[in-house]
């Protein structure tokens, strides 16, 4: 294919000239050719998206191929410049682990993988999705802790990882998501408390916290709901919360 890029005439566009380039360079997939230079971060995210997939029993990604733009796939939304903003998989069954590609999607909104059968950790490569808002992980069986590098989320405002199999440490660095106003950690194995001095609602009912009940809740001045349920705490918070 080299070669065949020495013979040109003056008329070829420069537009044209860069589309060949790009694809000889691999940077646009010739498999599918509804990409455009621009988007083809977001195709390279979403095609490892889907071979870290082990199984689909609800062909949820049936239309994931070349026969149509990506924007218009199952469980995709784009913005109107064709940006990948949201990918939403809710109760389909899915196998498999979240591949850390997935940080070259990197308008992406919004993440809904809410009640499949995922496995493996929360890749800490999410933290380079920077617009990410909603992360929604719940009812999977993801294990490990939580990463730090999800400090980094300045967008986030509503994280549910609740009915997993995380343990450890809530992270100290999720303080710095300073938009974060609900955060759903239930049905876990936590076994310390981090920051989440900014949250508006906190769910960590189901899990493993020991000790008395955490006076750290009593400076957080957003609070307006927490249910610390079902775990080994004892005693009262003896700072009333202050957004009661």
């Amino acid at each position: 294919m080299a070669s065949a890029l020495l013979v040109w005439s003056s008329t070829v566009s420069l537009s044209s000239l860069l589309l060949i380039f790009f694809s000889v360079m691999g940077i646009i997939c010739p498999m599918y050719p509804f990409a455009q230079a621009d988007e083809a971060l977001d195709l390279q995210g979403l095609l490892s998206f889907k071979k870290s997939i082990s199984r689909d029993p609800m062909n949820a990604l049936f239309d994931w191929n070349n026969k149509a733009h990506h924007c218009n796939w199952s469980g995709i939304a784009c913005d109107s410049l064709n940006n990948v903003v949201s990918i939403t998989f809710f109760n389909k069954q899915l196998e498999g682990v979240i591949s850390p590609a997935i940080a070259n999607i990197s308008n992406l909104n919004s993440l809904d993988l809410d009640t499949n059968l995922l496995h493996g950790t929360i890749p800490p490569q999410l933290a380079e999705c920077s617009q990410l808002a909603y992360l929604v992980l719940f009812g999977n069986n993801l294990i490990g802790r939580i990463p730090s590098s999800l400090g980094k989320l300045s967008a986030l405002d509503y994280m549910d990882l609740g009915n997993n199999y995380l343990e450890g440490s809530i992270p100290d660095a999720i303080v710095n998501c300073t938009t974060l106003s609900v955060v759903i950690f239930s049905g876990n194995h936590f076994t310390e408390l981090g920051g989440l001095d900014m949250a508006q609602f906190v769910d960590l009912s189901n899990n493993k916290l020991p000790g008395t009940m955490p006076a750290a809740f009593g400076g957080c001045s957003n609070l307006q709901g927490l249910d610390l349920s079902s775990n080994n705490l004892q005693g009262k918070i003896h700072v009333p919360l202050s957004g009661f």
